[in-house]
């Protein structure tokens, strides 16, 4: 995968009381990683001046992940544990999908900050219109997350606890890093854990368009699918108008559903495998065309307007039911 997990090396480390009185001291370069461990499981137990003080001992020439740690770290601290989500930078008009960066994991920055910097100079995905927020917004007091949430087997966050920072910020869709769990889309909101790479992201993210998997989904989800949805990337056939289908373009979405799936392409995509990372030309027109036209797939205010309507907070609900509004109309 794309970030290998920090490995907790034997190395013996300066204890936190010491370093609460002695100057900064950076360590060896071959004991930079241990350092770097120690640091991530002191803030993972919420010992966030204890991590802060071993990241400091750490040389920035030895671990180039530093810097980019101390910036959210002393922000977090300085603004006592509770951060202030404040919008970072403007998008260009052009955009139509505006993407938010979210993670309460300090391992995850640098991942996040990858994807970023990849999806920025990715050819194939140049012409979208799609931005992705400057900064990586980070508060671990609020982004709570579990592997299995709500016992769906896959990952989910409790989206709620952090939605009132989220109306300072203009986004369309959210990405939300953490720890561990199975990557997947709900309406506009993105899960990603640790392992993910970035061509899983890619995939992910045809998603907020309206692309369907082209490897078999459930057969509780087929069912739904398999129907006869609206896809770029997919036809449905069903049983009796499978004799005469063209077999070259079958996709195996539908193997657990009596009607049949025919893909607009004939070699495997990034939507069946996505560490293939081929996106045919034809998909890309049609994922801009989606893009460039009202949208009629859901955003991330649908989200939270659904989770305030079940809570009976109708003032919220309305008003995220407001923003869905705006972000159909175009604007």
């Amino acid at each position: 995968m794309a970030l290998l997990p920090l490995y907790y090396l034997c190395f013996s480390l300066p204890s936190v009381e010491k370093a609460l009185v002695e100057e900064p001291l950076y360590v060896s370069k071959v004991s930079s990683q241990a350092t770097l461990a120690s640091a991530m499981d002191l803030w993972d137990k919420q010992e966030y001046l204890a991590a802060n003080l071993i990241l400091k001992t750490i040389n920035p020439a030895d671990q180039p992940l530093v810097d980019l740690y101390q910036t959210y770290i002393d922000d977090y601290l300085a603004k006592g544990q509770s951060v202030t989500w404040t919008q970072q930078t403007k998008y260009p008009p052009s955009c139509k999908q505006k993407i938010l960066f979210v993670t309460g994991e300090l391992q995850s920055l640098p991942q996040a900050k990858a994807f970023k910097q990849r999806f920025s100079h990715d050819k194939r995905l140049n012409k979208l219109p799609i931005c992705v927020n400057q900064v990586t917004f980070f508060d671990p007091a609020t982004v709570l997350c579990q592997r299995n949430w709500l016992n769906r087997g896959r990952l989910g966050c409790d989206l709620l606890a952090f939605a009132k920072q989220l109306k300072s910020i203009d986004f369309t869709h959210l990405v939300i890093f953490a720890e561990q769990g199975k990557a997947n889309v709900h309406n506009g909101v993105m899960f990603l854990d640790r392992q993910d790479t970035y061509d899983v992201f890619v995939h992910e993210l045809a998603h907020f368009s309206g692309f369907i998997d082209e490897y078999p989904l459930s057969a509780a989800l087929a069912k739904r699918v398999c129907s006869g949805v609206d896809a770029p990337n997919l036809t449905f056939k069903q049983a009796t108008e499978k004799a005469n289908a063209n077999a070259q373009n079958l996709a195996r979405t539908c193997d657990n559903h009596p009607a049949q799936a025919f893909k607009a392409s004939n070699k495997l995509t990034f939507m069946e495998y996505h560490d293939l990372a081929y996106i045919p030309a034809h998909y890309l027109t049609a994922w801009k065309e989606l893009l460039i036209n009202l949208p009629k797939h859901p955003s991330a205010h649908l989200n939270f307007a659904q989770l305030y309507e079940d809570a009976n907070n109708q003032n919220d609900s309305q008003y995220w039911r407001k923003e869905y509004q705006l972000y159909l109309a175009g604007n």
